[in-house]
């Protein structure tokens, strides 16, 4: 397969030109996400503090894990959202909790991706950088497809990013300053 270079000018414009279709407006509904996020973060802060020396031990287990899972389905959520944006379907706020039919899916892949990008930063700090931007795009594929599964969400991705890992990488870097102005 050869090698295309992005362009990331035309990336960027197609972006911008594709978030005036939603019905939620993606700056609103990225705050939405990040305000619930940012909670659902503070419940999880709370339960480790509790954790420390407490007897009762499980019921705040129980808490933090529910909470790390919802956070995690919350995410996909978010990816569908985007996803459906990128189609140019008209997004409500309710489409963040699209994920939710296939959370068993989500949470599989998520935890499969964390250990094998875990196990390639323990070989050696590269490989598990290349294996984190090889399944950049697992939880797209996965929304995009729920009946597919996890295993093909991340071989797909895997295949996908072969020979665009470092476009990708640059990819990102180029929308850093477009994250600290506060949008398009």
């Amino acid at each position: 397969m050869p090698i295309y270079f992005i362009d990331r000018r035309e990336v960027k414009e197609e972006a911008r030109s594709l978030i005036r279709t939603a019905q939620a407006p993606p700056l609103l509904f990225t705050a939405l996400f990040l305000v619930i996020d940012l909670g659902l973060a503070l419940i999880s802060s709370a339960t480790d503090h509790m954790l420390g020396d407490s007897p009762a031990f499980l019921p705040f287990a129980f808490i933090a894990i529910l909470v790390s899972l919802l956070a995690t389905v919350l995410s996909a959520g978010y990816c569908c959202y985007c996803l459906g944006i990128q189609r140019g379907d008209a997004m409500p706020y309710e489409s963040l909790f699209d994920a939710f039919p296939f959370a068993g899916n989500v949470v599989l892949m998520s935890l499969l991706e964390a250990v094998l990008i875990a196990l390639g930063l323990v070989l050696f700090v590269v490989p598990g950088i290349v294996l984190a931007f090889s399944y950049i795009l697992a939880l797209y594929y996965l929304c995009e497809d729920p009946e597919a599964g996890a295993l093909n969400a991340l071989r797909r991705s895997r295949e996908r990013m072969r020979g665009y890992i470092w476009q990708m990488f640059l990819l990102l870097l180029s929308f850093f300053p477009l994250l600290l102005q506060g949008g398009p």
